[in-house]
């Protein structure tokens, strides 16, 4: 016969009294939300305030925030060169055009791409483009036109593409082959006489050439 366990009474009543005050809480925390409800004439006035807000700022990313401080950052130079005046002031839909827009990318051309000691690519002009234009939305709170976006890309491609000499295909990435991993094997196992830490270092480095 299996052996009977006495719980003690006052074992049974602290359980009971503390599932009670979790059920209280509970109850007493739904009973809050349900007050905190927005009633239905609070959801019209905050559609009509929605409705009057011309633009609302996105939660831009670190790498987005990084790339549109960059584009604020070339834009303020080219200002700057141009004496327009303050970037916020020049980057203004009513002043800021077309031709104001591809002047901008022909100066990073001259600046930027040209200083290579090879041809710059035309991908990398396409990126300042797409910086510049997550720059102009923030301060305009609206896209750039739409022809006007069609008509600076046919100007990269184009006309910038021709008198730069923009490379149209990727930077070639020579990788290593089954030649080259043989050679490299041997100088790490039999040739190098580099000193280690411990030998778990030398193994690692022989299995990271292997993958």
């Amino acid at each position: 016969m299996a052996p009977t366990i006495q719980v003690p009474v006052e074992h049974t009543f602290n359980i009971l009294e503390n599932v009670l005050k979790k059920r209280t809480y509970i109850t007493r925390v739904l009973k809050e939300r349900e007050e905190q409800m927005p009633s239905g004439e609070d959801y019209n006035q905050m559609e009509v305030n929605l409705d009057n807000e011309p633009f609302l700022q996105p939660l831009d990313a670190d790498d987005t925030k990084a790339s549109i401080y960059y584009a604020r950052q070339k834009w303020t130079r080219y200002c700057k060169h141009r004496h327009l005046g303050n970037w916020r002031t020049a980057i203004r839909k009513k002043n800021c055009g077309k031709g104001k827009m591809m002047l901008f990318l022909h100066w990073i051309c001259k600046t930027s791409l040209a200083s290579r000691r090879r041809p710059g690519s035309k991908r990398s002009l396409h990126t300042y483009w797409r910086d510049f234009k997550m720059l102009y939305r923030r301060v305009n709170g609206e896209y750039v036109d739409a022809n006007d976006r069609h008509e600076v890309v046919k100007y990269i491609d184009g006309t910038l593409k021709v008198e730069f000499k923009l490379r149209t295909t990727s930077k070639s990435k020579p990788v290593a082959g089954p030649d080259d991993l043989l050679l490299l094997l041997v100088q790490h196992w039999a040739r190098d006489e580099s000193v280690f830490p411990t030998e778990d270092d030398r193994h690692d480095v022989a299995t990271i050439m292997l993958f």
